[in-house]
């Protein structure tokens, strides 16, 4: 497939994995198709049967863990169809980072992020079908963005704009009516638009219970709504994204969306070519040479290195559509040592149930399915949790990865207080955002009490607590940060052999990629670019020697950077 732009040659998913093309033949019945019948046709080419369970990969205390590997859930789904290469997830309702994470049953979780259905169950009356549980229209969504969206159709946001997430907004279009509308960003529009016309078709034989839909037309779509998605599918044409992840499906569910494999298809049945029996030999399949990839911006993601030598590196970076932009390449130095005397790196009933360290009060409850957190109390019955059987050292520090959760009610301006040896150390509070916060600890505590300042719920995601003295330092190389145009740059620095070099993108506009690690083995051949394979077991996050790092099959991959400071 070409390109529109010349960009070096890495996707953003690792091409191949579970990437099998469809059986030959897949789609001959539709030859010479039109309108209703074509639509029909597709419908009983790409309905079937049997789909990943709604929900999280293993439902804490209802499953011995012997029997986790047995059930397929759509956490299980999003590692192969939603992961990059670098562990982080895809998602088309934020731009934040997030990763996958592996609890310690083997269960999949991604904090933060929730289950959401693009085309939304209440239209169908939210029954638990092969609808519910398909993938081609699941995604892992921001739940800020995710709760906003709610049942709302998607549309153009005029007025009374809110900005659920840097890439996600909602508001209302006097032309559609007086309910609101939800706006993904261009990049996104034909995903969402794709996800939309295969629902309707996959599952036409449902009843709508919508005002969005229309039960007496083929189309379904009532003409404002119709309107729109033939707009953003025209927009946002079909991304190596969508072609990569509608294989993957594929591979799960035997099943594809025809609207990415052939997008002239919306075209025939809702836009300028209806009453025109399909001419296969005319379409353009996106899975052939000579389809053309659109730019995909508003991604920042800076890409490995390649030519790594004795004399620098070529640093890469995915084109964001912007004219400038920052490249930074630094060392890092480290001055004293850090220990890490707990780490919970994914927080949960079942692992406070299983460590000694907690003892708990109060209710307990968590946020929804397959997010690895726990929600700390009611406001009528507060849970309090205490860490005890510790000797904190000198030097020591309590780190929180810390929430309030949006979808829940009553949450804005949650407060976390935490208490060492009956003293006060801390009362935070917090964002409806993630955020790690830090606060020292008294040597030789006995007991650490976590609770709510103010009545009001949050979430505890991941816990540490780390002793030591250890500073990091980011050390700029001469000369950087500069501005770059394009979508690489040759960096001219000695190379020591082991000696790692990092290096961030920042787009104008965007946030700062995550560090690329550039390690010289003290060869000068060119290099290639290689990712793990996808198919390995999930990336996790653990704090070590305080960094954040991504381990896969126990080995470091990537390191995000420091935590503590």
């Amino acid at each position: 497939m070409k390109r529109h732009f010349l960009l070096f040659a890495v996707c953003a998913y690792t091409i191949g994995l579970m990437a099998q093309g469809m059986s030959a033949g897949y789609y001959d019945a539709i030859e010479g198709k039109e309108d209703s019948v074509l639509k029909s046709t597709l419908s009983q080419i790409i309905y079937s049967p049997g789909r990943y369970e709604a929900g999280e990969r293993y439902k804490y205390g209802t499953r011995a863990v012997n029997e986790k590997h047995t059930h397929n859930y759509t956490w299980d789904g999003f590692v192969q169809t939603d992961m990059r290469e670098d562990g982080t997830v895809w998602d088309m309702y934020s731009n934040r980072i997030h990763y996958m994470l592996l609890d310690t049953l083997g269960g999949v979780s991604i904090p933060d992020l929730e289950i959401e259905h693009c085309f939304p169950k209440s239209w169908w009356g939210g029954a638990d079908n092969d609808a519910y549980k398909d993938l081609h229209h699941l995604n892992p969504a921001n739940s800020r963005a995710n709760n906003k969206k709610s049942a709302n159709p998607p549309g153009y946001a005029v007025t009374n704009i809110d900005e659920c997430s840097d890439i996600f907004r909602m508001g209302k279009n006097s032309a559609y009516g007086t309910f609101l509308v939800f706006e993904p960003c261009d990049e996104y529009k034909g995903d969402f638009a794709r996800a939309y016309f295969y629902i309707s078709t996959a599952y036409e034989q449902l009843q709508w219970q919508s005002n969005y839909m229309d039960n007496t037309s083929y189309l379904e779509f009532k003409p404002w709504l119709q309107q729109v998605l033939v707009e953003w599918h025209r927009l946002d044409p079909v991304s190596e994204k969508e072609i990569t992840r509608n294989n993957r499906v594929y591979a799960i569910q035997h099943n594809r969306n025809p609207f990415i494999d052939y997008p002239d298809l919306v075209e025939y049945i809702w836009g300028n070519k209806v009453h025109t029996p399909v001419d296969m030999s005319q379409l353009v399949y996106t899975g052939s040479e000579a389809y053309e990839l659109p730019i995909e911006t508003l991604v920042s993601r800076a890409l490995p290195a390649t030519d790594v030598r004795s004399t620098g590196f070529t640093a890469h970076w995915k084109d964001a559509g912007n004219i400038g932009y920052e490249l930074d390449v630094f060392t890092s130095s480290k001055t004293g040592h850090n220990d890490t005397i707990l780490n919970m790196s994914v927080f949960n009933k079942a692992s406070i149930q299983a460590n000694s360290y907690f003892s708990t009060s109060g209710s307990f409850g968590t946020t929804g399915t397959g997010k690895g957190t726990t929600t700390f109390g009611t406001n009528s019955n507060p849970l309090v949790v205490t860490i005890s059987g510790l000797t904190i050292p000198a030097n020591s520090r309590i780190v929180v990865r810390a929430m309030a959760p949006l979808k829940i009610n009553n949450t804005a301006g949650a407060q976390m207080k935490i208490s060492a040896n009956g003293i006060q150390i801390a009362l935070q509070t917090l964002t409806h955002d993630e955020e790690y916060y830090s606060f020292p600890l008294p040597a030789g505590t006995p007991s650490i009490v976590i609770e709510q300042g103010n009545g009001k719920l949050f979430n505890v995601e991941q816990l540490f607590i780390i002793s030591g003295d250890e500073v990091i330092t980011h050390n700029s190389l001469n000369g950087f940060p500069i501005v770059v145009n394009g979508t690489n740059y040759t960096v001219m620095h000695a190379m020591e052999i082991d000696v790692p070099v990092y290096y961030t993108v920042t787009p104008s506009g965007l946030r700062t990629s995550t560090p690329i690690t550039v390690i010289y083995d003290g060869t000068d051949a060119p290099t290639a670019i290689s990712f793990p394979d996808s198919n390995q077991p999930p990336a996790r996050k653990e704090l070590r020697d305080g960094q954040m790092v991504i381990i896969r099959n126990n080995t470091i991959f990537s390191t995000l950077g420091q935590v503590i400071r």
